[in-house]
């Protein structure tokens, strides 16, 4: 090898050292300024994915599964959402340490009106056969 050729191969070896180095250097520093911020995260799961987040009552516009980052540390309230599904629990409150991811987990089960929560609307409390308020003594037999 020529000497210039020798200096380029070693000019482009410390390059990509260097930017090798200011790449994880990055991360470092971004881990560190996230914990000296007081942010963390909050990563929300469930057994059905799409259900629409919602952090301290405000849609986050995320869905399941997500971590929601830059969170300020305290307390939280995670809820979700999904037509047609009742969620367990309803809401969860979580403590959001600096620098740390804290976990809420949910269960969705598809909601009928057999119980548990539902998004359908109650049933009609008059149906065709308590219709007629006035009866008279024919109307039963007329019905058989």
């Amino acid at each position: 090898m020529r000497p210039k050729s020798l200096q380029r191969v070693c000019l482009s070896f410390l390059i990509a050292i260097l930017l090798f180095l200011c790449g994880n250097l990055t991360a470092i520093a971004q881990d560190v300024t996230i914990g000296i911020s007081g942010r963390g995260a909050i990563s929300v799961t469930d057994n059905v994915s799409g259900s629409a987040v919602f952090l301290d009552g405000q849609p986050t516009g995320k869905f399941t599964p997500v971590t929601l980052t830059n969170v300020s540390q305290g307390s939280h309230v995670v809820a979700l959402s999904k037509q047609g599904y009742a969620v367990s629990p309803s809401k969860m409150s979580l403590m959001v340490a600096a620098g740390k991811t804290a976990v809420a987990q949910f269960t969705l089960s598809f909601a009928s009106t057999g119980g548990g929560t539902s998004l359908l609307p109650p049933p009609s409390l008059t149906s065709p056969l308590n219709a007629n308020t006035h009866s008279s003594p024919g109307a039963l037999s007329r019905m058989r």
